[in-house]
């Protein structure tokens, strides 16, 4: 015994005169009750004329041991309960203990009516109340699962111990098995926590616990089971279902909505009828093998793993087959900016994780088309919770899925496709997403048609990729086409249209077509706002892109609010670590940087640092961002060689992400040029902004706006170098490619939006 917290126990120190009559602890099959009364016992003997102690199970045997203790109070072996009860009343003061008892009914003709005499009952049973004081026994606490341990392995790593303890469920027993094992097997504790998480179900027969002789986690359950299946065979089948979910509670309305994906057997039959599931869960968790709260159902991962351990091959693929079937009926579809849709996933989700971390060959042909469909929807939840990298094996896996089953050229592949494309861009890997986004595109394509909403969408997944990788210019004609087919499919409003019309403000902006670019800001942001209200992720994306486009046409002030009011939104929808709101932190320092705030903006980009840092390592693409910002933050405050630290580091990070030619990496060279520039390291300024200029010259052309920009700069290097040739002439060029700019029409094939 450790000394683990019991509800309503009787106190270990208190006199016997003060505790319940009758007392039943109750609690999950190795849990500790045994011990628990035994240590009761123990320490309070001498407070008693006579303690017998009554094993209980099996059920037969407990007439022999009260036939026995008559004879220790002197009646002969025939005499009954009744003359045993009277001869222990006549003896003074007593204590029977029924260790494991299974019924009511063999108990309590001994429950004390008169002061002197204590019954002290053990039980998986739920249902003792009306003999008894109940008393909830749970596992043990962390720290004292750890103790136990580091008393049997001196020397063991704390923290193997922790994670042995932790995987185990903290179940008593268990945690002693285990150790015995350890000891006997010289086994160190490292390699065993290192099998757990792989092989808990194969390892839960390993070890002897010395007063358990022949009773292992592996069988220590079997005879509840069987007693299950011969009353409720429905609960039997509850419980290999909830044995391949996760942890956490399982909500019931799981089984009670979709009762056809059940089958016609006893589970499908109990859950179409609320008298029968009723009873069904009730059994369940009466026999100990669960517990559960108004709405959902919990077994402890031992439980959970020797069922599995028992559970055939067959079997287990229909487990799996009709458990993948409730989650795909119960989970909401659409995710993306959908937070009526969170709830539910963050309730199931830690099922689908455990039936999906399944080996690929324990499932049945049945199920592979819901393992593919959770597995894309999986990512999609990961990505919208901004955890891309755990995303990733969930969306490949789908899409292996989806071409084995339905062949390459699938309205599914295709939307697996998108979904690994998008995860890709979230981790800051565009290049690798654009071979993915126009595969997406082109099955939609030939399946479709041009008219179709899921064109509109690989179009605009497709732009996304692209503007990623600096290429606004053919991303906006991949917008105004998705934009044309939604407004031929639904109208000039609803959730697509505006939409469209967000992603194209901010193509338009980065374009530096700001007026252009407002108007279509403005009316998503109304429209999203009529569809959604004032409090929605949808409606803060709008808002943060009217910001910037507002910040870029010269009104910070008139910017800062739709910016503060962005972030409140996300902060309030999203957790706190969360991608997104990182983003809308950049986008309020930009502004209070313009505003001359600068210790304020500092703050904001720092915490978008931290944000970024914690969600994506230290390699990202978004934390080049965040460094690139906070460097001209810092430069703008003086720090200089803060500011230069920034920079070096963003440009590492870009040049490792996107390689030597991007745009990301000539602006990271830009801001450190002009950091050196300040530093009065001119000619080292000089060169990063020609190979700047170079940069851009490769990915947008000769006669671009932005090889414009970067030619000014390096004009005024030029100059503070005392070269004016060169700089005459790169300031010459720069407004050559302007004025060209400013001639040059638009495209007029392109349809407006």
């Amino acid at each position: 015994m450790t000394g683990a917290p019991v509800t309503g126990a009787p106190e270990t120190g208190t006199p016997a005169t003060s505790t319940p009559r009758a007392v039943a602890l109750v609690g999950l099959g190795g849990v500790g009750k045994s011990a628990l009364a035994l240590e009761y016992v123990y320490r309070h003997a001498d407070e008693y004329d006579v303690v017998w102690w009554v094993p209980a199970e099996p059920v037969e045997l407990i007439s022999g041991h009260l036939a026995t203790l008559g004879e220790a109070l002197g009646l002969p072996r025939d005499a009954g309960p009744a003359a045993t009860i009277a001869a222990l009343g006549r003896a003074g003061r007593w204590l029977l203990v029924f260790d494991n008892a299974d019924r009511v009914d063999d108990v309590a003709p001994f429950r004390p009516l008169w002061d002197g005499g204590h019954l002290l009952v053990t039980s998986r049973q739920r249902g003792w109340g009306s003999v008894a004081a109940t008393v909830d026994v749970p596992v043990l606490r962390r720290a004292e699962s750890v103790s136990l341990l580091a008393g049997r392995l001196p020397g063991a790593s704390p923290h193997a111990m922790d994670q042995i303890a932790g995987l185990l469920g903290d179940l008593a027993l268990a945690v002693e098995q285990a150790a015995a094992f350890l000891q006997h097997s010289r086994t160190p504790a490292e390699d065993f926590a290192a099998l757990l998480p792989h092989r808990l179900e194969d390892v839960t027969d390993l070890g002897e616990v010395a007063d358990r002789p022949g009773q292992t986690v592996a069988n220590l359950w079997d005879l509840s089971v069987r007693r299950l299946s011969a009353r409720r065979p429905g609960a039997v089948e509850l419980l290999e279902l909830l044995a391949f979910g996760g942890d956490e509670p399982v909500p019931l309305d799981l089984f009670t909505n979709a009762p056809d994906q059940l089958g016609d057997g006893p589970l499908g039959g109990d859950a179409r009828d609320p008298v029968a599931w009723v009873r069904t869960v009730g059994d369940l968790v009466g026999h100990g093998l669960a517990d559960r709260t108004n709405t959902a159902v919990k077994v402890h991962r031992l439980v959970r793993a020797t069922t599995r351990r028992r559970t055939a091959t067959r079997r287990r693929e229909a487990c799996l087959t009709a458990l993948l079937g409730l989650l795909r009926a119960a989970i909401p579809q659409r995710i993306q900016s959908n937070p009526d849709a969170w709830p539910r996933w963050q309730a199931l989700f830690p099922h689908v994780q455990a039936a999906l971390d399944r080996p690929d060959d324990q499932f049945a042909a049945p199920g592979r088309a819901d393992l593919s469909w959770l597995c894309d929807r999986a990512a999609g939840y990961l990505r919208e919770q901004g955890l891309p990298a755990a995303a990733r094996p969930y969306a490949e896996r789908a899409l292996a899925h989806a071409e084995t089953l339905f062949g390459p050229e699938h309205p599914e592949v295709a939307s697996c496709l998108n979904n690994n494309a998008m995860t890709l861009l979230d981790l800051g890997r565009p290049a690798e997403a654009l071979p993915l986004a126009r595969r997406a595109l082109d099955i939609a394509l030939r399946v479709h048609g041009e008219q179709h909403s899921d064109v509109a969408v690989a179009l605009n997944n497709l732009a996304g990729v692209l503007r990623e990788l600096g290429a606004p210019g053919p991303a906006l004609g991949l917008l105004r086409r998705a934009l044309a087919i939604d407004r031929r499919l639904g109208g000039d409003t609803g959730p697509d249209i505006a939409a469209r019309l967000c992603s194209l403000a901010q193509c338009l902006r980065e374009l530096g077509r700001f007026d252009d670019a407002l108007p279509l800001a403005q009316a998503a942001l109304r429209m999203d706002e009529d569809l959604h209200g004032a409090f929605h992720p949808v409606v803060a994306g709008d808002l943060a892109a009217l910001a910037d486009i507002t910040q870029d046409l010269g009104q910070p002030g008139e910017a800062e609010p739709l910016a503060r009011r962005a972030l409140a939104i996300d902060e309030g929808v999203y957790h706190g670590a969360h991608p997104i709101v990182a983003i809308r932190l950049n986008s309020l320092a930009g502004i209070l940087q313009d505003l001359g705030r600068l210790d304020e903006a500092r703050e904001c980009l720092e915490r978008a640092l931290a944000i970024d840092e914690r969600v994506h390592g230290a390699v990202h693409p978004a934390i080049a961002v965040d460094l690139n910002n906070l460097a001209q933050v810092l430069q703008d405050l003086g720090r200089l060689d803060e500011a230069r630290e920034c920079l070096e580091r963003a440009l590492a990070i870009d040049e490792r992400v996107h390689g030597a030619v991007h745009p990301a990496v000539a602006a990271d060279l830009q801001g450190l040029a002009h950091v050196l520039q300040d530093l009065g390291q001119l000619d080292e300024a000089r060169q990063l902004l020609e190979r700047a200029v170079s940069i851009d010259t490769a990915v947008h052309g000769p006669d671009h706006p932005v090889v414009a920009r970067r030619l000014r700069n390096l004009a005024g290097i030029y100059r503070a170098l005392g070269w004016a040739e060169p700089g005459a002439a790169a300031t010459v060029r720069a407004s050559a490619i302007l004025a060209a700019a400013a001639r040059r029409p638009e495209d007029p094939t392109a349809p407006a939006p």
